[in-house]
């Protein structure tokens, strides 16, 4: 690529002291920030291919010696160039519940929350303490709804939850799993 750079500033003998017309500098420079200039990582809305993901990281060293209150279980990183949008289905392997061998204890007030990022405009509502609630199998769809016009880039939502206190009877390591899978359409 420098070569041919070389080649069409100063000609087939190359460098050898001579300097390019302006016009021709002006015109590699542009010609170099245009290149630089398509590093994007996302795709537009529509771009093909559809892009539909999301990806998760769960909370650790929750404090179940104490109530807890709008305590985050996880973080959720959605990203959709889908035209249809999207919807996420969480199933939560306990159904809800922390468990550790036969013992558990049950969540309440589950909810969903927009951390930051880029959402969709026209695909719904931004999520603000959306209600979570689980059917027979411990899963939860979350259906956006409206068709998106831009896409949805980098978009944290975590879903959070209550507890009472444990403190009297808790010992050992208790856990609940929530597997994320997005969809494309709304």
């Amino acid at each position: 690529m420098i070569r041919i750079l070389v080649m069409a500033l100063f000609g087939r003998q190359g460098w050898e002291g001579r300097k390019p017309p302006l016009y021709k500098a002006a015109a590699a420079i542009a010609f170099c920030l245009a290149l630089l200039s398509q590093t994007g990582v996302h795709a537009a809305l529509g771009d093909l291919p559809v892009t539909n993901t999301v990806q998760s990281i769960s909370s650790v060293n929750l404090n179940f010696g104490t109530a807890g209150s709008h305590q985050q279980l996880g973080l959720f990183l959605i990203n959709s160039n889908d035209v249809t949008g999207f919807h996420i289905t969480f199933t939560f392997q306990n159904k809800g519940f922390f468990k550790s061998g036969t013992r558990q204890f049950a969540m309440t007030n589950l909810v969903l929350n927009k951390i930051s990022g880029t959402y969709g405009w026209g695909a719904g509502a931004e999520p603000v303490n959306v209600a979570i609630t689980l059917d027979g199998a411990g899963s939860w769809t979350w259906t956006p709804g409206g068709v998106p016009s831009a896409e949805t880039d980098a978009f944290l939502v975590e879903i959070a939850a209550d507890w009472a206190d444990q403190s009297s009877g808790i010992a050992g390591f208790y856990m609940e799993k929530v597997t994320p899978v997005i969809v494309s359409g709304p």
